[in-house]
């Protein structure tokens, strides 16, 4: 007999990009803040279990009536290798006004700072209202990153040279810099200073440390956060599925990856996305 999965999503009718398009104006700090915060522990939770999303940007993030908000989109994440195992993965993945430098220029041994420079970037978004970095190619993306921070690493320009892509092309130069600190003078330097938009991925910081930051530490507003952002547990089911006919069986998840802390899954839904134990859906 053929056996059939049926995953029931939770219904939530708007995004964060829904309601930067709705807004007249940038969004303010607190709610900035209260989304990102949010999301922060979304990404920590799948980086604590090695999956890295690789696609984070406003379209991805869901929030509901209440103001909760859950990560979704899990199309381009994938577990990571150990980094004895030394694995690869393609760099074609994000959405180009959120990828980080060493998948521009093609690097494949990348890992969860690909994560923390997309959060950059959807934080800097709502506190201006514009795309921090809208190029329309690649190689204009790239511009845009140098404009702001300076030359590519010597590791990442390397790499640009290697890639037939870019062959026979000249990396982008700037001479005058525009540092985020002068582009944006209005923006409060705490938000500045969170380390998500490092050129080095090594020196990027990471999930667990931002959530740590003065940004969300300042006036306890990590601690309520995460009180009125925690759901009460879901009542019990009315019946026992694994008394019931198996065509009759039916498994309703919630595949999004919430803010919400939730104990180490040891069961075959780890996250709240079905894990066969085989990678096999990453």
């Amino acid at each position: 007999r053929r056996r059939r999965w049926y995953l029931v999503f939770e219904f939530v009718d708007r995004t964060l990009l829904d309601e930067l398009q709705q807004c007249s104006s940038r969004l303010d700090l607190n709610t900035c803040r209260q989304y990102l915060f949010q999301v922060l522990r979304a990404v920590n939770f799948c980086h604590q279990q090695d999956v890295i999303h690789r696609d984070i940007k406003p379209e991805n993030i869901l929030i509901s009536q209440e103001g909760v908000v859950k990560l979704c989109d899990f199309g381009f994440a994938r577990t990571i290798a150990s980094p004895s195992e030394g694995g690869v993965y393609t760099d074609y993945v994000a959405t180009r006004w959120y990828r980080a430098p060493e998948l521009l220029v093609g690097d494949i041994k990348y890992g969860k700072p690909v994560d923390v420079w997309a959060l950059g970037c959807v934080l800097i978004e709502m506190l201006t209202a514009q795309p921090l970095f809208p190029g329309d190619s690649d190689l204009d993306q790239i511009y845009h990153i140098v404009r702001c921070f300076g030359n590519l690493t010597a590791h990442h320009q390397e790499l640009f040279y290697r890639n037939p892509v870019f062959s026979g092309v000249k990396l982008p130069e700037c001479s005058k810099i525009v540092p985020l600190q002068q582009r944006f003078s209005k923006v409060p330097p705490t938000a500045l200073d969170l380390k998500c938009l490092e050129m080095d991925p090594k020196i990027r910081a990471q999930c667990s440390d931002l959530l740590e930051h003065l940004l969300f530490t300042q006036d306890s507003f990590n601690i309520s956060v995460a009180r009125s952002c925690t759901p009460s547990p879901p009542p019990a089911p009315a019946t026992n599925l694994l008394h019931l006919p198996s065509s009759s069986r039916t498994l309703t998840p919630s595949i999004f990856v919430s803010s919400a802390n939730r104990p180490a899954a040891s069961d075959h839904l780890q996250g709240g996305s079905y894990h066969t134990g085989t990678n096999s859906l990453w």
